[in-house]
Parts: C-alpha cells; sequence; structure tokens
C-alpha cells in the first residue's frame, strides 16, 4: 500500500481463519483531511489451515 501504511501482518481469527492487514497510523482521505488511525483488511482466508 502506499507511504506510511505497515507491512501486512496476520491476524488468526478462529483456528481455521485468519485475516491479513496493514494499519496506518495517521491515515487522511484528502490534504485536509483530519488524520486518523487506520485498519485496512486485505484478505479473509477461511482455508489457512
Amino acid at each position: 500500500m502506499d507511504d506510511g501504511w505497515s507491512k501486512t501482518r496476520h491476524f488468526e481469527i478462529t483456528s481455521k481463519a485468519r485475516a491479513d492487514y496493514q494499519f496506518h497510523n495517521a491515515y487522511k482521505t484528502s490534504i485536509e483531511g483530519d488524520p486518523h488511525p487506520v485498519v485496512a483488511i486485505l484478505t479473509l482466508n477461511f482455508s489457512s489451515h
């Protein structure tokens, strides 16, 4: 993803599902916008094991 995004991380939702995500501590939707922390879910994998 663009600058400021973390590397892709993995979160075990259950023993049979995983979410891959990235986060940004100060994401803005426009130049004038206020920065906010954001988590972007990239994939949900229900067959990771």
